[in-house]
């Protein structure tokens, strides 16, 4: 009597057991392949035990080996798997409790250089939130040189001051970055899309210096971490057609002076309200000083080269970077 009692019993129990607790069968794919850019996968998540059941704490866990890679989101019974803009390779740990999955992805590189202007469309901010952050950061950063010079600015000049702003507003604030330059920005006023040194296709290769258009073969030669006021102007930013109308915090302005020699191209940041904020360069007294001034007081500058008025040849006008356009 008890036998016959106690085998349904245990019946009941090891089909409660397995068919309830117990998912013993993971059905993922083994990869994935996704291209730069914000594309999406949608994974079918296959989680079931022996009689068909799934488990009882709903959705297996899943974790991404590289959030600046991928991001993802449950939709009902599926996840989806975005692409941010950086290449490379990553992986997904699927967890569902005894077992856990690992599926391999892989993000290629989105090379389009649609505008044909030298750099690709994942670089470009897109973006109207980053590039707010951007133009707010690089100018409170070159700004926050008049007070004290960060320590990790070292060519001090017109487009080093340029070069440092640029590069320090790319990257994500963290203690360690407040310690080295003090400026008003917070860490929401981030660029979203990536962060310096993980630049789509570029790394730390932020600035073109060759022309043509973009080739990920040539990354090496056609980009470097150092660009002279001339390849800025010449490789980095597109001209304003309407000048000062159309500038905004973060455009710059430029200058040619072929009578110098060793700096004949000279750059100023335009930080807004008709004031532009620059590093004046080597002079004759030393090796320069960083100077904020009003564009109404350029335009009456003792030295009528540096007037910023379209009656001034060495004058060449408002630009703006192509991170931007």
């Amino acid at each position: 009597m008890r036998v016959r009692i106690i085998l349904p019993v245990v019946a009941l129990v090891f089909f409660f057991c397995s068919g309830f607790l117990f998912p013993w069968i993971m059905e993922v794919p083994e990869s994935l392949e996704l291209s730069a850019g914000r594309q999406t996968n949608e994974v079918k998540m296959g989680v079931r035990n022996l009689w068909g059941g799934t488990p009882l704490w709903g959705k297996p866990q899943v974790i991404a080996s590289d959030e600046e890679l991928i991001s993802l989101k449950w939709d009902g019974d599926s996840l989806l798997v975005a692409s941010r803009f950086l290449e490379g390779r990553g992986w997904l740990e699927v967890r569902a409790f005894p077992l856990r999955r690992h599926i391999a992805v892989t993000v290629e590189p989105d090379t389009t250089d649609s505008d044909g202007d030298g750099f690709p469309d994942v670089v470009k901010l897109r973006q109207e939130s980053d590039r707010v952050a951007f133009r707010k950061r690089f100018v409170d950063i070159a700004i926050a040189q008049l007070e004290r010079k960060s320590p990790s600015w070292r060519d001090q000049d017109c487009s080093g001051l340029v070069r440092f702003a640029y590069r320090e507003a790319l990257k994500t604030p963290d203690v360690e970055w407040f310690q080295q330059i003090d400026a008003p920005v917070t860490q929401t006023d981030r660029v979203s899309a990536y962060r310096y040194p993980r630049i789509p296709l570029l790394g730390e290769r932020l600035f073109r210096v060759r022309p043509g258009h973009f080739s990920p073969e040539r990354v090496e030669e056609d980009f470097s971490v150092f660009a002279s006021a001339f390849y800025l102007f010449s490789y980095n930013v597109v001209p304003l057609q309407k000048g000062e109308r159309e500038a905004k915090p973060g455009d710059l302005l430029f200058f040619y002076h072929p009578y110098t020699a060793d700096f004949p191209y000279h750059v100023m940041i335009y930080t807004g309200a008709g004031e532009v904020v620059y590093h004046t360069g080597p002079t004759e007294e030393g090796a320069g000083k960083i100077s904020r001034s009003t564009l109404h007081d350029l335009a009456r500058h003792r030295d009528p080269r540096w007037r910023p008025i379209a009656g001034n040849r060495a004058f060449l006008g408002f630009f703006r970077w192509k991170l931007l356009t």
